[in-house]
Protein backbone atom coordinates (compact mmCIF):
# COMPACT_ATOMS: atom_id res chain seq x y z
CA UNK A 1 0.00 0.00 0.00
CA UNK A 2 1.38 3.73 -0.97
CA UNK A 3 1.38 6.18 1.52
CA UNK A 4 2.19 9.87 0.61
CA UNK A 5 1.89 12.48 3.16
CA UNK A 6 1.47 16.74 3.05
CA UNK A 7 0.93 18.30 5.62
CA UNK A 8 -2.44 16.35 7.44
CA UNK A 9 -3.36 15.55 4.35
CA UNK A 10 -2.70 11.56 3.88
CA UNK A 11 -3.14 9.30 1.12
CA UNK A 12 -3.51 5.71 1.16
CA UNK A 13 -3.76 4.09 -2.27
CA UNK A 14 -3.29 0.49 -3.34
CA UNK A 15 -3.54 -3.45 -2.04
CA UNK A 16 -3.10 -3.84 1.48
CA UNK A 17 -0.11 -6.31 1.12
CA UNK A 18 2.08 -8.00 3.78
CA UNK A 19 4.36 -6.00 5.71
CA UNK A 20 2.12 -2.79 5.29
CA UNK A 21 0.61 -2.87 8.60
CA UNK A 22 3.46 -2.31 10.28
CA UNK A 23 5.03 0.25 7.67
CA UNK A 24 1.65 2.32 7.60
CA UNK A 25 1.22 2.23 11.35
CA UNK A 26 5.18 3.82 11.45
CA UNK A 27 4.61 6.58 9.04
CA UNK A 28 0.96 7.64 10.56
CA UNK A 29 2.40 7.40 14.06
CA UNK A 30 5.20 9.95 12.87
CA UNK A 31 2.65 12.18 11.77
CA UNK A 32 0.60 11.90 15.22
CA UNK A 33 -0.02 14.63 17.29
CA UNK A 34 1.11 17.46 14.86
CA UNK A 35 -2.16 18.17 13.90
CA UNK A 36 -5.36 18.40 15.57
CA UNK A 37 -7.02 16.42 12.64
CA UNK A 38 -5.54 14.08 10.44
CA UNK A 39 -7.53 13.57 6.77
CA UNK A 40 -7.07 9.82 5.37
CA UNK A 41 -7.56 10.08 1.84
CA UNK A 42 -8.28 6.19 0.50
CA UNK A 43 -8.55 4.42 -2.21
CA UNK A 44 -7.72 0.40 -1.99
CA UNK A 45 -9.89 -2.87 -2.87
CA UNK A 46 -8.54 -4.55 0.22
CA UNK A 47 -6.32 -6.99 1.15
CA UNK A 48 -4.61 -8.97 3.67
CA UNK A 49 -6.93 -9.00 6.95
CA UNK A 50 -4.14 -9.13 9.37
CA UNK A 51 -2.26 -6.45 7.92
CA UNK A 52 -5.70 -4.26 8.00
CA UNK A 53 -6.62 -4.66 11.19
CA UNK A 54 -2.96 -3.61 12.25
CA UNK A 55 -3.82 -0.10 10.39
CA UNK A 56 -7.13 0.03 11.96
CA UNK A 57 -5.99 -0.26 15.44
CA UNK A 58 -3.20 2.47 14.56
CA UNK A 59 -5.50 4.84 13.23
CA UNK A 60 -8.13 4.40 16.10
CA UNK A 61 -5.29 4.59 18.78
CA UNK A 62 -3.55 8.15 17.27
CA UNK A 63 -3.94 11.09 19.24
CA UNK A 64 -5.05 13.58 16.46
CA UNK A 65 -8.61 13.18 15.46
CA UNK A 66 -9.38 11.10 11.84
CA UNK A 67 -11.48 12.00 9.05
CA UNK A 68 -11.58 9.32 6.03
CA UNK A 69 -12.40 10.45 2.84
CA UNK A 70 -13.15 7.87 0.20
CA UNK A 71 -11.46 9.07 -3.35
CA UNK A 72 -12.62 6.42 -5.68
CA UNK A 73 -13.00 2.43 -4.47
CA UNK A 74 -12.87 1.39 -0.60
CA UNK A 75 -13.56 -2.49 -0.70
CA UNK A 76 -13.46 -5.70 1.24
CA UNK A 77 -10.63 -4.95 4.29
CA UNK A 78 -10.62 -1.10 3.49
CA UNK A 79 -13.99 -1.06 4.46
CA UNK A 80 -12.87 -2.10 8.09
CA UNK A 81 -9.94 0.35 8.01
CA UNK A 82 -12.06 3.14 7.24
CA UNK A 83 -14.54 2.37 10.38
CA UNK A 84 -11.81 3.66 12.83
CA UNK A 85 -12.18 7.30 11.55
CA UNK A 86 -14.41 9.49 13.60
CA UNK A 87 -16.30 10.87 10.80
CA UNK A 88 -16.07 9.36 7.10
CA UNK A 89 -17.05 11.10 3.76
CA UNK A 90 -17.05 9.52 0.48
CA UNK A 91 -16.82 11.36 -3.03
CA UNK A 92 -20.15 11.67 -5.23
CA UNK A 93 -18.86 9.33 -7.36
CA UNK A 94 -17.32 6.97 -4.85
CA UNK A 95 -18.13 3.42 -4.33
CA UNK A 96 -17.72 0.70 -1.08
CA UNK A 97 -17.95 -2.91 -1.51
CA UNK A 98 -18.05 -5.08 1.18
CA UNK A 99 -17.66 -9.11 1.67
CA UNK A 100 -17.19 -11.81 3.76
CA UNK A 101 -13.20 -12.43 4.10
CA UNK A 102 -11.38 -15.47 1.94
CA UNK A 103 -8.62 -17.07 1.83
CA UNK A 104 -7.04 -20.56 -0.13
CA UNK A 105 -5.51 -23.22 1.65
CA UNK A 106 -4.57 -26.81 1.21
CA UNK A 107 -3.90 -29.61 3.32
CA UNK A 108 -5.89 -32.09 5.02
CA UNK A 109 -9.92 -31.84 6.60
CA UNK A 110 -8.43 -30.22 10.12
CA UNK A 111 -6.86 -27.91 8.35
CA UNK A 112 -10.30 -27.09 6.21
CA UNK A 113 -11.69 -26.61 9.15
CA UNK A 114 -9.55 -24.90 11.53
CA UNK A 115 -9.62 -22.03 8.55
CA UNK A 116 -12.95 -22.49 8.55
CA UNK A 117 -12.71 -21.43 12.39
CA UNK A 118 -10.70 -18.68 11.45
CA UNK A 119 -12.79 -17.44 8.93
CA UNK A 120 -15.64 -17.23 10.37
CA UNK A 121 -14.42 -15.66 13.30
CA UNK A 122 -13.03 -12.79 11.15
CA UNK A 123 -16.75 -12.36 9.69
CA UNK A 124 -17.89 -12.30 12.99
CA UNK A 125 -15.44 -8.92 13.80
CA UNK A 126 -16.57 -7.53 10.84
CA UNK A 127 -20.60 -7.79 11.26
CA UNK A 128 -19.69 -6.66 14.70
CA UNK A 129 -17.50 -3.61 13.59
CA UNK A 130 -20.54 -2.15 10.97
CA UNK A 131 -23.47 -2.69 13.13
CA UNK A 132 -21.36 -0.30 15.54
CA UNK A 133 -21.10 2.19 12.66
CA UNK A 134 -24.61 1.96 11.06
CA UNK A 135 -26.97 0.90 14.12
CA UNK A 136 -28.08 -1.91 11.62
CA UNK A 137 -29.12 -5.35 13.28
CA UNK A 138 -26.90 -8.37 12.93
CA UNK A 139 -29.38 -10.39 10.50
CA UNK A 140 -29.08 -6.85 7.88
CA UNK A 141 -25.29 -6.37 8.35
CA UNK A 142 -24.48 -10.50 7.81
CA UNK A 143 -26.20 -9.74 3.94
CA UNK A 144 -23.43 -7.70 3.37
CA UNK A 145 -20.87 -10.58 3.47
CA UNK A 146 -22.78 -12.78 1.43
CA UNK A 147 -21.03 -12.09 -2.08
CA UNK A 148 -20.32 -8.95 -3.86
CA UNK A 149 -22.10 -5.92 -2.37
CA UNK A 150 -21.75 -2.54 -3.96
CA UNK A 151 -22.75 0.84 -2.13
CA UNK A 152 -22.40 4.18 -4.28
CA UNK A 153 -22.20 7.52 -2.60
CA UNK A 154 -26.31 7.71 -1.95
CA UNK A 155 -26.93 4.19 -0.88
CA UNK A 156 -23.73 4.15 1.37
CA UNK A 157 -25.11 7.81 3.40
CA UNK A 158 -28.44 5.79 3.45
CA UNK A 159 -27.09 2.50 5.32
CA UNK A 160 -24.80 5.02 7.84
CA UNK A 161 -21.63 3.51 6.50
CA UNK A 162 -20.35 7.03 5.82
CA UNK A 163 -21.17 10.59 7.72
CA UNK A 164 -21.06 12.80 4.23
CA UNK A 165 -20.97 13.04 0.49
CA UNK A 166 -18.78 15.53 -0.76
CA UNK A 167 -18.53 16.84 -4.40
CA UNK A 168 -14.65 17.51 -3.94
CA UNK A 169 -12.43 15.19 -2.39
CA UNK A 170 -9.42 17.98 -3.44
CA UNK A 171 -9.16 21.50 -3.80
CA UNK A 172 -8.61 22.64 -7.22
CA UNK A 173 -5.70 24.04 -6.51
CA UNK A 174 -3.92 20.51 -5.56
CA UNK A 175 -5.74 18.56 -8.38
CA UNK A 176 -2.20 18.30 -9.64
CA UNK A 177 -1.18 15.67 -7.02
CA UNK A 178 -3.46 13.60 -8.83
CA UNK A 179 -0.84 12.64 -11.08
CA UNK A 180 0.65 10.95 -8.55
CA UNK A 181 -2.34 9.24 -7.00
CA UNK A 182 -3.56 6.42 -9.69
CA UNK A 183 -2.31 3.14 -8.90
CA UNK A 184 -3.44 -0.46 -10.08
CA UNK A 185 -6.89 -1.60 -8.77
CA UNK A 186 -9.41 -3.97 -10.02
CA UNK A 187 -11.80 -1.44 -9.96
CA UNK A 188 -10.91 1.75 -11.24
CA UNK A 189 -12.63 5.43 -10.78
CA UNK A 190 -14.87 6.21 -13.82
CA UNK A 191 -13.21 8.70 -16.59
CA UNK A 192 -15.85 11.26 -15.94
CA UNK A 193 -14.47 11.67 -12.25
CA UNK A 194 -15.07 15.46 -11.51
CA UNK A 195 -17.01 15.99 -14.34
CA UNK A 196 -19.88 17.96 -12.77
CA UNK A 197 -17.07 21.21 -12.19
CA UNK A 198 -15.72 22.28 -15.67
CA UNK A 199 -12.38 23.54 -14.51
CA UNK A 200 -11.52 20.39 -12.39
CA UNK A 201 -12.42 18.76 -15.59
CA UNK A 202 -10.06 20.49 -17.92
CA UNK A 203 -7.12 20.30 -15.52
CA UNK A 204 -7.57 16.48 -14.78
CA UNK A 205 -7.23 16.09 -18.96
CA UNK A 206 -4.25 18.32 -18.96
CA UNK A 207 -2.41 15.92 -16.66
CA UNK A 208 -3.53 13.08 -18.61
CA UNK A 209 -2.08 14.07 -21.57
CA UNK A 210 1.40 15.92 -19.71
CA UNK A 211 1.98 12.78 -17.71
CA UNK A 212 1.97 10.18 -20.91
CA UNK A 213 4.89 8.48 -21.36
CA UNK A 214 5.82 6.24 -24.54
CA UNK A 215 8.25 4.48 -22.34
CA UNK A 216 5.73 3.13 -20.02
CA UNK A 217 3.04 2.12 -22.42
CA UNK A 218 6.08 -0.50 -24.17
CA UNK A 219 6.59 -1.49 -20.77
CA UNK A 220 3.14 -2.27 -20.02
CA UNK A 221 2.42 -3.89 -23.24
CA UNK A 222 5.44 -6.13 -22.88
CA UNK A 223 4.97 -7.11 -19.97
CA UNK A 224 1.00 -7.72 -20.02
CA UNK A 225 0.56 -5.09 -16.66
CA UNK A 226 -3.19 -4.61 -16.05
CA UNK A 227 -4.52 -1.77 -13.94
CA UNK A 228 -2.53 0.77 -15.41
CA UNK A 229 -2.19 3.34 -18.65
CA UNK A 230 1.01 5.38 -19.91
CA UNK A 231 -0.53 8.09 -17.50
CA UNK A 232 -0.30 6.02 -14.49
CA UNK A 233 2.79 7.36 -12.16
CA UNK A 234 6.02 5.51 -11.92
CA UNK A 235 5.08 4.42 -8.40
CA UNK A 236 2.01 2.66 -9.63
CA UNK A 237 4.04 1.11 -12.59
CA UNK A 238 6.45 -0.47 -9.77
CA UNK A 239 3.71 -1.59 -8.55
CA UNK A 240 2.23 -3.15 -11.20
CA UNK A 241 5.43 -5.22 -12.13
CA UNK A 242 5.84 -6.37 -8.31
CA UNK A 243 2.22 -8.01 -8.69
CA UNK A 244 3.13 -9.64 -11.83
CA UNK A 245 6.15 -10.96 -10.83
CA UNK A 246 4.34 -12.29 -7.55
CA UNK A 247 1.61 -13.89 -9.97
CA UNK A 248 3.96 -15.03 -11.49
CA UNK A 249 6.33 -16.78 -8.80
CA UNK A 250 2.86 -18.40 -7.37
CA UNK A 251 1.97 -19.55 -10.62
CA UNK A 252 4.81 -21.21 -10.93
CA UNK A 253 5.02 -22.74 -7.63
CA UNK A 254 1.42 -23.81 -7.37
CA UNK A 255 2.41 -25.56 -10.81
CA UNK A 256 5.55 -27.28 -9.26
CA UNK A 257 3.37 -28.65 -6.35
CA UNK A 258 0.71 -29.97 -8.72
CA UNK A 259 3.54 -31.73 -10.21
CA UNK A 260 4.87 -32.85 -7.60
CA UNK A 261 2.15 -34.50 -6.02
CA UNK A 262 1.15 -36.20 -9.31
CA UNK A 263 4.62 -37.67 -9.31
CA UNK A 264 4.19 -38.57 -5.49
CA UNK A 265 0.38 -40.29 -6.97
CA UNK A 266 2.16 -42.38 -9.78
CA UNK A 267 5.44 -43.53 -7.92
CA UNK A 268 2.93 -44.60 -4.87
CA UNK A 269 0.65 -46.19 -7.89
CA UNK A 270 3.08 -48.03 -9.06
CA UNK A 271 5.00 -49.25 -6.22
CA UNK A 272 1.82 -50.58 -5.30
CA UNK A 273 0.90 -52.45 -8.79
CA UNK A 274 4.80 -53.96 -8.23
CA UNK A 275 4.01 -55.29 -4.63
CA UNK A 276 1.20 -57.03 -6.21
CA UNK A 277 2.79 -58.47 -9.47
CA UNK A 278 5.54 -59.85 -7.17
CA UNK A 279 3.05 -61.51 -4.42
CA UNK A 280 1.21 -62.91 -7.10
CA UNK A 281 3.98 -64.35 -8.92
CA UNK A 282 5.59 -65.43 -5.58
CA UNK A 283 2.40 -67.45 -4.55
CA UNK A 284 1.93 -68.96 -7.58
CA UNK A 285 5.75 -70.40 -7.60
CA UNK A 286 6.90 -68.56 -10.62
CA UNK A 287 9.66 -66.69 -8.11
CA UNK A 288 10.84 -67.93 -4.43
CA UNK A 289 11.90 -65.86 -2.24
CA UNK A 290 15.68 -66.08 -3.30
CA UNK A 291 14.93 -64.72 -6.52
CA UNK A 292 12.13 -62.49 -5.48
CA UNK A 293 14.64 -59.02 -5.37
CA UNK A 294 16.10 -60.18 -8.61
CA UNK A 295 12.62 -59.57 -9.92
CA UNK A 296 11.22 -56.64 -8.13
CA UNK A 297 14.59 -54.75 -9.44
CA UNK A 298 13.32 -55.50 -13.25
CA UNK A 299 9.95 -54.14 -12.19
CA UNK A 300 11.52 -50.98 -11.02
CA UNK A 301 14.10 -50.45 -13.83
CA UNK A 302 12.32 -51.53 -16.97
CA UNK A 303 8.51 -50.78 -15.23
CA UNK A 304 5.47 -53.40 -14.70
CA UNK A 305 4.68 -54.39 -18.45
CA UNK A 306 7.86 -55.83 -18.96
CA UNK A 307 7.64 -57.67 -15.85
CA UNK A 308 4.50 -59.28 -16.48
CA UNK A 309 5.87 -60.51 -20.25
CA UNK A 310 9.07 -62.34 -18.61
CA UNK A 311 6.26 -64.02 -16.03
CA UNK A 312 4.45 -64.52 -18.28
CA UNK A 313 6.37 -67.04 -20.04
CA UNK A 314 7.18 -68.97 -16.96
CA UNK A 315 4.49 -72.07 -15.78
CA UNK A 316 2.87 -71.39 -12.33
CA UNK A 317 3.04 -74.65 -9.71
CA UNK A 318 0.08 -75.90 -9.18
CA UNK A 319 -1.42 -76.36 -5.87
CA UNK A 320 -0.47 -79.65 -3.73
CA UNK A 321 -4.47 -79.13 -2.64
CA UNK A 322 -5.37 -79.43 -6.76
CA UNK A 323 -3.30 -82.72 -6.89
CA UNK A 324 -5.03 -84.30 -3.89
CA UNK A 325 -8.20 -83.10 -5.49
CA UNK A 326 -7.14 -84.81 -9.03
CA UNK A 327 -5.66 -87.91 -7.44
CA UNK A 328 -8.84 -88.68 -5.22
CA UNK A 329 -11.38 -87.98 -7.97
CA UNK A 330 -12.71 -85.00 -6.26
CA UNK A 331 -13.56 -86.54 -2.88
CA UNK A 332 -12.22 -85.97 0.73
CA UNK A 333 -9.37 -87.58 2.40
CA UNK A 334 -10.62 -89.97 4.88
CA UNK A 335 -7.25 -91.23 6.41
CA UNK A 336 -4.68 -88.88 8.78
CA UNK A 337 -0.69 -88.75 9.16
CA UNK A 338 0.29 -86.96 12.53
CA UNK A 339 3.69 -85.67 10.20
CA UNK A 340 1.54 -84.45 7.38
CA UNK A 341 -0.32 -82.56 9.61
CA UNK A 342 2.06 -80.91 11.66
CA UNK A 343 3.96 -79.81 8.61
CA UNK A 344 0.61 -78.22 6.79
CA UNK A 345 -0.10 -76.30 10.00
CA UNK A 346 3.58 -74.86 10.69
CA UNK A 347 5.40 -74.97 7.47
CA UNK A 348 2.94 -75.10 4.36
CA UNK A 349 5.93 -73.27 2.71
CA UNK A 350 8.18 -76.48 2.73
CA UNK A 351 5.77 -79.19 2.14
CA UNK A 352 4.87 -77.41 -0.93
CA UNK A 353 8.22 -77.17 -1.47
CA UNK A 354 8.90 -81.00 -1.04
CA UNK A 355 6.25 -81.73 -3.57
CA UNK A 356 9.10 -80.52 -6.60
CA UNK A 357 10.83 -83.89 -7.74
CA UNK A 358 14.21 -83.42 -7.43
CA UNK A 359 13.81 -81.92 -3.85
CA UNK A 360 16.12 -83.54 -1.40
CA UNK A 361 12.88 -84.77 0.65
CA UNK A 362 10.96 -85.97 -1.92
CA UNK A 363 10.80 -89.15 -1.07
CA UNK A 364 9.52 -88.56 2.32
CA UNK A 365 6.92 -86.82 0.97
CA UNK A 366 5.34 -89.05 -1.42
CA UNK A 367 5.44 -91.54 1.77
CA UNK A 368 3.54 -88.71 4.06
CA UNK A 369 0.88 -88.23 0.90
CA UNK A 370 0.69 -91.84 1.25
CA UNK A 371 -0.35 -91.76 4.60
CA UNK A 372 -2.47 -89.26 4.81
CA UNK A 373 -4.22 -90.12 1.69
CA UNK A 374 -3.88 -93.42 0.94
CA UNK A 375 -2.93 -93.17 -2.39
CA UNK A 376 0.56 -92.53 -4.49
CA UNK A 377 1.35 -89.33 -5.38
CA UNK A 378 1.95 -88.23 -9.02
CA UNK A 379 3.40 -85.20 -9.79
Amino acid sequence: MLFTAKENVIKLYGNIYSGDGAWVSRQLEAIDGKYPTLAIHMHTNGGDVFEGNLIYNTLGALKSEVHVYIDGLVASMGTIMMLAASKIFIAANANIMTHAPSTAVRGTSKTFFKTAETLQGLETVFVDLYMAKTGKDKAYVEKWLDGDNFFNAKKALAEGLVDEIVTKVLPTKKINALKDMKIAAFYEAKDDSFSEDPELQSQQKQIQNSNTDPMKKELIEALGLQGVSAESSDTAIIAACKAKLEAEASKTNLEKKAKETLQAKLDTSAAEALVAVITTAEKDGQITAETKAHYEQIGKDSGIATLQAILSSMPKRESIFGKIHQSSGGSQPSATAKGWDEMQEKDSATLEAMSEAGHPQHETFKAMFKAKYNTDYNA
